[in-house]
């Protein structure tokens, strides 16, 4: 799958907000109309929440979806997608594209503007030549570092045709991501094998192969063999919160249920988590639905690393990409604190001040024996401050309005 990248230009906007975390839409139960454009509101079946769309349709067809069904958008700026507000920050963005029934050569024009909620601030990429033929491109947005609230809105800005719109993936700043992207294996038969996963880890693999007509996300994905092909991670050192992957059928066959399992090892090996009752019901033509399986409430403190399989029967292969997981770390007892409007955490050897709706005013920082080791003043919302070390830190911040404290620990 093709990617494109865009070019970035930042404003400001002050908006309002509701709330929900980092998820993946297929447009699955979106209720854009046929044979016209319209503009309608959907709840969507993989998150919940509200989406609005401007000037879209379906389109049934082959060529006019990406995975089950997919959103066309009309040309001129017209068509739009408006997703609802997220919390649980962003560091990546990604969604698929295609051109739709016209295949002219006219070069695809694209335009997503994000907003980070907390701080009013919209940053726009823009995107050219995003597939002019059937080829079905990926547009990634990488490097975003947005540590709250979120929302963004894609546009078709193609003069006169239409663009096709489906798989949009929402990377928290918490998640861990895996892409397969550094794996090398065969396309022809299956095999065993490792690779170094994105997180600099040994990630193993049984009965797997590269999909031959599937690859979700990037340039490539993992399909696992019916009655037991697995991927399994490293030991990820920071534990296993919950965890979240993308899965979609890689041959047509009849109709019937594939089944996942995950199994969650610590470092001993022993088995201390399991989920054998996730199901994907096989379809019988394309465009088979790509669907995310999230797993909450593991958490597993300490050392562990989770495999997951596929426990179909006959001619049950399927597609595994973009798996996510979130650590859960052993309690320290500091944790990172919010009052007054007041939030403050760390990132690195950063202590983060944020102050909703109105300026941060002075903030001082003490080390555990109550030395100052830092103060400044601020009339912006969001400020970062450098720590020269790792430990437990004293906060006091103060404006007209009053005083508020806090202490953050920096890993």
């Amino acid at each position: 799958m093709k990617k494109s990248y865009g070019i970035a230009i930042t404003v400001m906007l002050f908006v309002a907000h509701f709330a929900q975390a980092s998820v993946f839409e297929n447009f699955n139960a979106s209720n854009a109309p046929e044979g016209t454009y319209g503009d309608v509101s959907f709840t969507s079946s993989s998150n919940g929440l509200t989406w609005n769309l401007t000037q879209c349709r379906y389109i049934p067809g082959l060529y006019t979806n990406i995975n089950g069904k997919s959103v066309a958008l009309k040309s001129d700026g017209a068509g739009i997608i408006q997703s609802p507000v997220f919390q649980g920050g962003l560091k990546e963005l990604s969604f698929n594209q295609r051109a739709g029934w016209i295949t002219d050569g006219q070069e695809r024009l694209i335009s997503v503007e994000i907003v980070d909620e907390d701080l009013g601030q919209t940053t726009t990429y823009d995107f050219s030549n995003a597939g002019a033929d059937q080829t079905i491109y990926e547009i990634q947005i990488n490097g975003l570092n947005i540590t709250g609230s979120y929302s963004y809105k894609i546009t078709n800005k193609t003069e006169g045709t239409i663009i096709i719109i489906d798989n949009i993936m929402m990377v928290g700043t918490e998640d861990n991501l895996e892409t397969i992207e550094n794996a090398s294996i065969a396309d022809n038969s299956y095999e065993t094998g490792s690779f170094t996963g994105n997180n600099g880890g040994t990630w193993l693999y049984s009965n797997g192969r590269t999909p031959l007509e599937y690859i979700i996300g990037g340039d490539k994905s993992i399909m696992l063999k019916d009655t037991y092909g697995y991927i399994q991670s490293n030991l990820l050192s920071n534990g296993l919160k919950e965890l979240s992957f993308l899965a979609v059928q890689n041959w047509i066959g009849n109709s019937g249920v594939q089944n996942f399992q995950l199994k969650v090892y610590d470092a001993n090996d022993d088995l201390v988590f399991e989920k054998n009752d996730l199901t994907y019901e096989r379809q019988s033509e394309h465009r088979f639905e790509l669907f995310q399986y999230t797993i909450s409430g593991i958490d597993i403190v300490g050392a562990c690393s989770f495999r997951i399989v596929n426990a179909s029967s006959n001619i049950g292969e399927i597609v595994i990409d973009n798996i996510t997981w979130k650590d859960k770390p052993i309690s320290t007892g500091i944790k990172d604190t919010e009052v007054d409007n007041l939030t403050v955490f760390s990132r690195e050897k950063n202590i983060v001040i944020r102050k909703a709706g109105r300026e941060i005013g002075k903030v001082s920082v003490y080390n555990v024996s109550g030395q100052l080791v830092n103060s400044i003043e601020s009339a912006n919302r969001e400020v970062s401050i450098p720590v020269e070390s790792k430990g437990i830190y004293l906060i006091m911040v103060s404006d007209p309005l009053g005083v508020s404290s806090s202490k953050v620990l920096v890993k």
